[in-house]
């Protein structure tokens, strides 16, 4: 899948191909592979449970799981556990503080990665969607008109609650977030998952 760029755990990979006027267009649902961040990922899974959510503050994370140029401008970060009996998607939403025409406004793109529960291991490459297109994909921040962008990050930490909460609480924007993730792995992961899969559940029970 081409050479790895210095200091970072994912692949850039270009999967654009139309021609397009549109910037934003050109520049939507930009697929990098997340590569060297499975061990932690498998934490993630035994911290949170299937049809959960949780909050959780970016230095408490795994390590490696987000670049270090991605963490130090995000909030916080969601993690969520969705699966469907046959597959199962960890969900990693990091909460990335941006300014759009001077004001600030949380973007959020997805990070997925997939197992088969039956074979009981993580698929060793995940989707990072940058520049995702989706429903409330960009959220106002407000309050912290007054405090400069360090400012506003260091104090939205401060006023974080950690936690859990079922899945289906969740607010609509993060299940679109996770939806909209899980679409992409499929469109650009999904078959060399299902070939993955399928060989890992034969290597468990050799009957099958």
């Amino acid at each position: 899948m081409g050479q790895e760029g210095k200091a970072l755990n994912y692949l850039p990979i270009n999967r654009h191909h139309r021609q397009d006027s549109s910037l934003h267009n050109f520049m939507s649902n930009k697929l990098s592979y997340m590569t060297k961040c499975i061990e932690s990922v498998e934490i993630l899974r035994k911290d949170v449970a299937e049809g959960q959510l949780a909050f959780y503050q970016v230095d408490k994370l795994p390590p490696g799981l987000l670049p270090q140029s991605l963490a130090d401008k995000c909030t916080s970060a969601v993690v969520a556990v969705s699966g469907n009996g046959t597959s199962s998607y960890v969900a990693i939403i990091p909460e990335r503080l941006d300014v759009v025409n001077n004001v600030k406004v949380h973007d959020n793109d997805p990070i997925i990665y997939a197992a088969n529960p039956n074979a009981g291991q993580t698929f060793p490459t995940g989707a990072f969607v940058h520049h995702s297109n989706y429903p409330g994909r960009t959220e106002p921040v407000t309050g912290y008109e007054t405090c400069s962008y360090k400012q506003t990050i260091t104090a939205i930490k401060a006023d974080l609650i950690t936690g859990l909460q079922p899945l289906g609480a969740a607010e609509p924007k993060y299940i679109a977030a996770i939806s909209h993730g899980i679409d992409q792995f499929k469109q650009h992961l999904g078959q060399a998952f299902e070939e993955w899969s399928a060989k890992k559940v034969v290597a468990e029970r050799p009957d099958i």
